[in-house]
């Protein structure tokens, strides 16, 4: 699957009005592998692209308890009896965005979280900005939070946040910035085309992944 939020700005593309999409990060480079096994401590990898920790609050035994970064996703795995909260933290220059934008929002999509109640907040340099629970067995669930051009046109740390009820599990597809340009745009053909062209790739790749 690659990516929902890459397909709604195509499809917004060859609308009447211009959609933009900002990828943070889409997980498809920098791979992680976290696996904490001490109650109470926090184990941190930063690799230049993003900082992963997780913090093991709560363990029965077997302990294996992960956040793991790989084939274009972040997965997080809870044993039962065991809790974590996960925090994925990146440090973004400023922000240059289209002038007289609507409907600016930090945008991710889960692939799938198990039965387990989830909590998901944003942080913009350490002051949150969103919290929400996550619906149980989500798939392909696109979450949009609006925001305002002022508070992230600065760049600074965004951070995200998960946690959840003892044995949780949550897989994360992408975390980016939409907007919509409100000019009225007919595309070029040759525009047109390729976003067309965009589209069925990502069709095929989710039928090869499905």
């Amino acid at each position: 699957m690659k990516k929902a939020l890459i397909c709604c700005a195509l499809a917004g593309a060859m609308s009447t009005a211009q959609a933009g999409v900002f990828i943070i990060d889409d997980f498809n480079t920098g791979d992680q592998n976290l696996s904490n096994s001490i109650l109470g401590s926090t184990v941190s990898d930063n690799n230049g692209i993003r900082t992963l920790s997780t913090t093991l609050t709560a363990a029965t035994q077997p302990i294996r308890s992960e956040a793991i970064v790989s084939n274009d996703h972040l997965d997080i795995m809870n044993g039962v009896g065991e809790n974590s909260v996960v925090s994925v933290l990146w440090n973004l220059p400023p922000i240059t965005l289209p002038a007289n934008i609507t409907n600016l929002s930090f945008i991710f999509e889960i692939l799938d979280s198990d039965g387990n109640p989830t909590n998901v907040s944003i942080k913009l340099n350490s002051s949150t900005i969103f919290t929400s629970a996550i619906p149980a067995n989500a798939q392909g669930l696109v979450s949009s939070v609006p925001i305002s051009a002022a508070l992230i046109s600065g760049g600074g740390t965004f951070e995200l946040l998960i946690s959840g009820a003892a044995g949780w599990d949550m897989s994360i597809d992408a975390f980016g910035i939409s907007w919509t340009d409100p000019t009225p745009s007919v595309p070029e053909p040759a525009s047109a085309t390729l976003a067309a062209l965009g589209l069925a790739t990502l069709a095929a790749l989710r039928k090869r992944k499905s």
